[in-house]
């Protein structure tokens, strides 16, 4: 059993005295253990644990470490019929640990109505900023299993709702269901009625009294996205309009940024229910991080079939910028395919290019540390790459992606997550989106990124992968930078949010490939 630090039974106490709120720490301060023993302090007994899938992966593996007065049911990867009877079981027990990541629901929506039948008491969600938007099924499923009526505040008796469609080209037309999605037309119900205790006919409350959200993103910079996160603790918040009128204004740019009224009176009223702390406020000291630009010049001469490829991918994309015609989602893919072209043209369905100076790069750089005893991450958003570089290095190194097997990925966890045994790996090649969140890699020194996302938080996500509790020694990220490439635009891209217009991304665009 792990012992909380001095910043984490702070952190625990602070959200004990409320129940409900946001734990937005940075990155690498250990926020798990402080909601391990914020769950502790609040007598938690019944308790799901979710986030996105990888997330619970992780979670799964820290439980242990905290808490080991209950069993940890691991409802992920069932088939139906035997989830199903896993959920009768979990009935039975006083008190448990029940993991799921929030993409289940979105493909079974019974799931959510089998929550709050299990009558939890608390709820955690990690990274929580995948649930900032009230139109995701992902948030909407959270928070019906957050607000549910579903228990009798006396005899603790189960309460169902029940729920009825009101759409009229529905064939279960006022019909009643105990789902809360129509069973037909896979609506949200229209109507909802819940009904008194039929023991002692007193009206239901909320079985779920704990609520602890947390996120290492800045999300209280984003007016909007704070809203959904807020009204997730928050009941009283049920108009997004009046939230943006009452503390937002709208800049030049056209988002919303809080005034300096909103923002006081947000901060009054939340302060009880969220906690942001730096390491110096914690009194955490770690190792230094630094993050290397290493640029070069395209070798043209030794790689001229990869140039031309390149040239004509960038020749056609320019032009279908300037005239106009395509939209936001051609924008990202082309922008994707310029990427790729850049990094592993192979890749590519139809080019048929195998030399890559970048990736020749980036092999020499992770050989050039392995040789000095030095373990390495690389970090990619394409999966071709990374096979191709664990091809070249052999035994030594291993992928972290979608596909890497259940097995496979929680051994890399432990080979990574602590230095102080013989590694079995020395270079873990992972893709951002499965590697980028939540997990601990203290046992890796250097990272090298292959290609950059576009956006600064998800780059420091991954990069922070490295710097957390329990590392060492200093850390070190490598950039490589090809000049006059689509590597120098996405830096000037890093401003780029989903509901910027298509004129706007366009017209950023050609500005950074003249810059470049």
């Amino acid at each position: 059993m792990l012992a909380p630090l001095p910043h984490q039974l702070e952190g625990a106490d602070h959200f004990a005295k409320s129940h409900k709120g946001l734990l937005a720490d940075e990155m690498g301060l250990g926020k798990g253990g402080t909601a391990f023993t914020w769950l502790q302090r609040v007598g938690a007994k019944r308790t799901l644990l979710t986030g996105p899938y990888e997330i619970t992966s992780n979670l799964r593996n820290e439980v242990p470490k905290w808490i080991d007065d209950r069993p940890v049911i691991d409802l992920r990867g069932h088939k139906r019929d035997d989830r199903s009877t896993v959920f009768e079981l979990l009935n039975h027990f006083d008190s448990f640990i029940a993991l799921l990541n929030i993409e289940a629901w979105r493909g079974d929506q019974s799931l959510i109505t089998r929550l709050v039948r299990l009558q939890l008491d608390s709820v955690v969600i990690d990274e929580a900023h995948h649930v900032n938007n009230g139109r995701t099924l992902s948030y909407k499923g959270l928070r019906e299993i957050v607000y549910a009526f579903n228990k009798c505040p006396y005899c603790s008796q189960l309460i169902v709702p029940t729920y009825t469609c009101r759409r009229t080209l529905c064939t279960q037309y006022d019909e009643r269901f105990p789902h809360r999605w129509c069973l037909r037309c896979g609506k949200v119900a229209a109507k909802v009625s819940v009904p008194r205790c039929e023991v002692c006919l007193h009206q239901p409350t909320r079985s779920v009294e704990n609520f602890l959200a947390i996120t290492g993103t800045p999300v209280l910079n984003r007016c909007e996205e704070f809203f959904w996160l807020e009204s997730l603790w928050n009941p009283t918040l049920t108009s997004k309009k009046r939230y943006l009128d009452e503390h937002c204004r709208i800049d030049f740019q056209g988002r919303h940024v809080w005034t300096d009224r909103g923002r006081a009176r947000l901060t009054e009223r939340i302060a009880p229910h969220y906690l942001a702390r730096k390491r110096e406020d914690a009194g955490i000291e770690l190792p230094p991080q630094t993050v290397q630009v290493r640029e070069y010049e395209f070798d043209k001469a030794n790689y001229p079939e990869q140039w031309k490829a390149y040239e004509r991918v960038q020749k056609q994309f320019k032009l279908d910028l300037e005239s106009e015609t395509v939209g936001i989602t051609e924008v990202v893919v082309q922008l994707l395919r310029l990427r790729q072209m850049l990094v592993w043209p192979a890749g590519i369905e139809g080019v048929n290019v195998r030399k890559s100076f970048k990736l020749d790069l980036v092999t020499d750089l992770t050989r050039e540390f392995l040789e000095a005893g030095q373990r390495i991450v690389v970090f990619s958003h394409f999966r071709e790459p990374l096979r191709e570089l664990e091809r070249r290095l052999g035994a030594q190194s291993v992928v972290y992606d979608g596909d890497t097997p259940k097995k496979l990925r929680e051994a890399i966890r432990a080979d990574f997550e602590d230095a102080s045994h013989p590694p079995r790996w020395n270079a873990a090649l992972c893709n951002y989106r499965s590697a980028g969140e939540g997990l601990n890699l203290v046992g890796a020194t250097q990272a090298i990124v292959l290609d950059k996302d576009w956006s600064p938080g998800r780059n420091d996500q991954a990069w922070k992968r490295l710097d957390r509790i329990g590392q060492k020694q200093a850390t070190g990220i490598h950039v490589p930078t090809i000049l006059g490439t689509v590597d120098v635009w996405m830096d000037k891209l890093n401003d780029f949010k989903a509901g910027i217009d298509s004129e706007s991304l366009r017209a950023s665009i050609l500005e950074a490939m003249e810059v470049a």
